[in-house]
């Protein structure tokens, strides 16, 4: 239990980082929405894969990992198959009807589907326009509104690096996503939600094409979220 208190208070203080105050600006892109439709197109393998991947999750409990299975088909459908000691484990389809679960994995709560998109290296931030976007550093910055918060994006050519969920300048969510070399997914992600202190990483073991589509059946599950 030790061990879980550190961990709690690791995961408070790193909340109240991220959710310090940022201003963050610099030169204006000139047509934001032509970057966005650009990485929207390009990102996701223009054909189906079976992956395997190491995760990790925490939050004020605990924490847990285990070794999961997806399953791809383009150009938006993903099959993630999570299994945990104990013989626990949780089904999750991500099309571009929603998000849906079959069965479940105790205290685990998933991100929402814009950054579990953003986790496999897919930019889909949802059918609004960028209000705006600048340059920082090597990347492009768009920003979406969404609601009385906002989505920052920001990618480099045909990739997300990272997403920010911000409110009154303030970072409510984020991802950070690892590229490695030319490959088509990404090393690896980490979700951060500061708010609710719990964290979301998973690490590829092995990407493999497949010759022909998964078949549509694994994509329909019963619980909606």
């Amino acid at each position: 239990m030790n061990g879980w208190r550190a961990l709690a208070a690791v995961l408070i203080l790193t909340a109240i980082a991220g959710c310090s105050k940022q201003v963050q600006t610099g030169p204006p892109l000139a047509d934001p929405e032509i970057v966005a439709a650009r990485v929207r197109q390009a990102t996701g393998p223009p054909g189906p894969f079976r992956l395997r991947f190491d995760w990790q999750y925490a939050d004020e409990h605990g924490q847990l990992s285990g070794e999961g299975v997806a399953r791809y088909n383009p150009t938006d459908s993903l099959r993630l198959d999570l299994f945990a000691p104990g013989d626990a484990s949780m089904g999750v389809s991500l099309t571009s009807s929603g998000l849906a679960t079959l069965g479940e994995i105790e205290e685990v709560r998933l991100p929402g589907p814009v950054f579990l998109y953003a986790m496999a290296g897919i930019f889909r931030p949802g059918g609004t326009s960028p209000g705006r976007g600048f340059l920082a550093d090597s990347a492009q910055v768009l920003v979406f509104p969404v609601g009385s918060d906002s989505l920052f994006a920001h990618v480099q050519g045909s990739r997300v690096l990272r997403l920010e969920e911000r409110r009154s300048g303030r970072v409510r969510q984020r991802i950070e996503v690892s590229w490695d070399g030319l490959g088509v997914w990404p090393r690896s992600a980490e979700y951060r939600d500061f708010v609710e202190s719990r964290r979301v990483r998973w690490e590829l073991t092995e990407a493999t094409e497949v010759l022909t589509r998964h078949a549509a059946e694994i994509y329909e599950l019963p619980h909606r979220m």
